[in-house]
């Protein structure tokens, strides 16, 4: 747009040129070429266009560097989001991080915000809390940590009851199927490192039921069976005042898992030699497709537990085993070691070996586990929701556990219109009913399954289907979904809207299982998580808790949107009345090309043009943080993009044809009294309008500024002594003069003697 309007400027000045040319031709002091190889509206055309070559804003870019370096500076150093806990990361201070300062203003124009569950909005602080073994259920849902048996039923049933074999055999596994490293200490007591707080609260509630995972030499696993239930810490050994049995496990394969396989599984030999077992545990949808069928019944009441445990927002995983042949094991070893060895299909081969393990699977029953909410989680969400960005939440559990953990985060209220996409299945409908009962209205939301996204994703009309009803909902919860099912959720928005109109999407996780769908969206924002660093590493910014991104994005995100635009349109409003001017004084000076600055003046312009704008760019505010931060219906006009659009661009345009004129006009009809006075040559005439100019530019910049510090005036003052200095150095100083242009010698003190 701004080469189109230089060139028809160009193009104006040319035909007029054209058009009044003899008559100018007739004046002694202009000269008009007739040598040029050029027709003369093709070659002034040219003149012109090299004339108005600063309608194009080239200063924006370092303008725009040097206001984000700053930014992000304010955002890495803000002591306000610097999280610090005793047990998080040993006590050290985790300060935001910002990694792309160019994605500052995009933090104030958010409208789809995807986070994931598990560590994001919860702690990742897990205890085992409940457990269904049998037709039975054990614990009970409390605020003290670890599992309470409640009148000791569990340990009652281990020695007494029906159900003790069954017991047994699933503490067993939860000792057993893991990867979890122990030592001892000085002291003698056990120190558990697991790869996922999941792995440790199960090994620890195992620990505390009685079944201890000793060591762990090479492929050896030990553990000891303790009929009398221990502590709750691994620093306070069991009391092994019952019958203490040890038993010594050869781990012969583990599949490991994954976020497709959504199970792990483990194949031991005990230590008699002759017993081979395959422990396995998982997510519930693929451990009962995988299950006996001929214990149907046992499992529906396991799935009755299931959701019952869902509802109470805790986190499931169910257990299995499997006895094997010792000629099947050897042939199974033999294919999966076969398949280890592959260079290319490695993952592939590995996938289908264990998938051919892993079949009529005796299900011994299921864990729940309590995830903590992060502190201020429910206030953080309702201001998102307020500011009205849409907010998807992308977790891996169950839909009735994401359902309990939406209401208790104010993600889903009770007076929500909630809908469940599963295809039909599970209480669920259809997308076409699904899109029918949704409206417009405030309080639509939706719940949608990965199974059910697995039949949209690549269907282009169920896509777009899809799309438009998501977009009535305020709210989008997807569970049982796969990292890539995620990152493909964000690609599907992000490339929803027209080319250069996509909504600003930005997902925020705290793993590994994260990283694709914050590299999918345009803003990435990372949570020093306790399963390591990956999120921070490959995120945009980094955050120690959820809490802190109503500050990130309402006050810092806003803040400098707001900026952005100011200094962005005041760039191209300078440049505009700067060409207007000189394009104005081709009416008076024949068409012949003359510029109306001096050169090495003109070229003072980007830089007295920029210095007042930096300050405002970096630190303006038009409201305090504490206002920005209470009010997220503020953050509305970054979202909507108030501030910078054709409407604002056009008003720009007019504000600078109006300044343009004005100086103009000004100037102009001074010009016959600064003539009488000896001031109207040329250059005296010239430096005069600059200086109107300069005036006028950082007299704009004061008006613009919402907040004025100390940093803000300095600049304004800067930039007037500057010019001032520039003025009585360069023409008043004659060996300066004689360099650059001797015929500024003195100009500015004839300007201002006269």
């Amino acid at each position: 747009v701004t080469l189109v309007a230089q060139g028809c400027l160009a193009l104006l000045s040319s035909v007029c040129f054209s058009y009044n040319k003899w008559y100018f031709a007739g004046l002694w002091y202009i000269h008009v070429r007739d040598d040029l190889w050029l027709p003369d509206i093709a070659a002034y055309w040219l003149t012109f266009f090299t004339l108005y070559s600063n309608l194009m804003p080239i200063s924006l870019y370092p303008t725009t560097e040097f206001c984000n370096a700053w930014q992000s500076f304010f955002i890495r150093n803000d002591r306000k989001m610097v999280y610090c806990e005793k047990d998080f990361d040993d006590g050290v201070p985790f300060a935001a991080r910002a990694r792309s300062s160019n994605l500052c203003q995009e933090l104030g124009q958010i409208k789809y915000l995807f986070s994931d569950k598990t560590g994001t909005l919860t702690q990742n602080v897990m205890d085992l809390k409940r457990l269904s073994i049998g037709h039975c259920k054990y614990g009970s849902l409390n605020p003290e940590a670890g599992f309470n048996d409640r009148n000791d039923e569990l340990q009652t049933d281990r020695t007494q009851g029906r159900n003790r074999e069954q017991i047994e055999s699933f503490l067993e596994a939860l000792a057993v199927t893991h990867t979890v490293m122990v030592s001892k200490e000085a002291d003698g007591n056990l120190r558990y490192e697991a790869e996922s707080p999941d792995e440790h609260a199960l090994v620890q509630a195992a620990h505390d039921l009685g079944w201890i995972f000793e060591s762990r030499r090479g492929n050896t696993l030990t553990c000891t069976q303790n009929s009398v239930a221990g502590g709750r810490d691994t620093k306070q050994p069991p009391v092994k005042t019952g019958n203490v049995v040890s038993h010594s496990y050869r781990v012969l394969a583990t599949n490991q898992f994954t976020s497709a396989r959504k199970r792990m599984s483990i194949v031991v030999q005990k230590e008699d030699k002759e017993n081979y077992l395959l422990f396995v545990k998982g997510a519930d949808n693929v451990m009962l497709e995988r299950a006996e069928t001929k214990r149907g019944g046992e499992h529906q009441v396991l799935k009755d537990h299931l959701l019952e445990f869902s509802r109470e927002g805790l986190r499931t995983l169910v257990i299995g085993q499997k006895k094997l042949d010792r000629e099947f094991v050897l042939q199974w070893l033999k294919e999966h070691e076969d398949a280890n060895r592959l260079t290319d299909g490695r993952e592939r081969a590995l996938e289908k070996a264990a998938e051919r393990l892993e079949k009529d699977i005796e299900i011994l029953g299921a864990t729940a586990i309590e995830d903590k909410l992060q502190d201020k989680v429910p206030e953080t969400i309702e201001k998102i929701r307020k500011a009205g960005i849409k907010l998807w939440v992308l977790t891996g559990d169950k839909l009735e556990t994401a359902k309990n953990i939406g209401f208790s985060t104010k993600v889903l209220e009770s007076n929500m219109n909630i809908q469940q996409l599963d295809n039909g299945e599970e209480g669920g409908k259809t997308l076409d009913v699904v899109a029918e009962n949704l409206d417009k209205s405030y309080g639509q939301a939706m719940m949608v399954t990965g199974k059910a996204l697995g039949g949209i994703i690549s269907n282009k009309n169920l896509e777009m289907k899809f799309l438009q009803a998501a977009e009535k909902c305020e709210v989008l919860i997807a569970c049982r979904v796969s990292p890539m099912q995620k990152a493909e959720l964000v690609k599907l928005v992000r490339e929803s809207g027209s080319p250069g109109n996509e909504p600003i999407t930005a997902a925020i996780g705290d793993g590994a299982n994260d990283v694709p769908m914050i590299q999918e969206a345009q803003v990435g924002i990372g949570i020093a998580g306790r399963e390591g660093r990956q999120s921070v590493n490959n995120s945009d910014f980094a955050i120690g808790q959820f809490k802190y991104l109503q500050r990130l994005i309402f006050v810092h995100g806003r803040w400098n949107y707001l900026r952005a635009c100011k200094f962005t349109l005041f760039t191209f409003w300078r440049n505009m009345v700067q060409v207007l001017i000189m394009f104005s004084y081709t009416f008076f000076s024949g068409f012949s090309g003359t510029v109306l600055f001096e050169d090495w003046l003109r070229l003072s312009f980007n830089g007295f043009g920029t210095i007042p704008v930096l300050a405002v760019g970096a630190m303006d505010q038009d409201v305090s943080a504490q206002v920005a931060e209470r009010s997220p219906h503020l953050y509305v006009v970054g979202r909507e993009g108030q501030e910078l659009n054709v409407k604002k661009t056009l008003k720009t345009f007019i504000a600078a044809v109006f300044h343009a004129a004005v100086i103009v006009s000004v100037t102009w009809l001074a010009y016959p009294g600064m003539d009488l006075w000896g001031a109207g040559d040329y250059y005296t005439f010239g430096s005069a309008v600059y200086t109107c100019l300069i005036i006028e530019m950082t007299c704009r910049v004061a008006f613009l500024t919402c907040s004025h510090n100390k940093y803000t005036i300095g600049a304004i003052i800067f930039t007037l002594c500057g010019y001032v200095f520039f003025l009585v150095v360069y023409p008043c100083v004659s060996f300066m003069a004689n360099i650059f242009e001797p015929n500024m010698y003195m100009v500015p003190v004839n300007m201002v003697s006269n």
